[in-house]
């Protein structure tokens, strides 16, 4: 199994630019090139719940971890 992090886009501040945008682009680049290579997309329900992990489109595969 694997899972992704995605925790760095979480920064209300910062949570598009710089490692985030990495982050974030990746993850993207890796759900629409190789469908299925990542069976969880995780956020941290710690941090604030930002509108942008929404937007990925991940569905049932976007989920909290402690």
């Amino acid at each position: 199994m694997i899972v992704y992090d995605l925790q760095a886009v979480q920064s209300p501040q910062h949570g598009e630019r710089g490692i985030a945008r990495y982050v974030a682009e990746l993850a993207s680049a890796l759900d629409r090139n190789h469908d299925g290579v990542v069976d969880v997309f995780a956020y941290n329900d710690h941090l604030p719940r930002v509108d942008r992990l929404e937007r990925f489109g991940f569905g049932d595969r976007l989920r909290p971890f402690s």
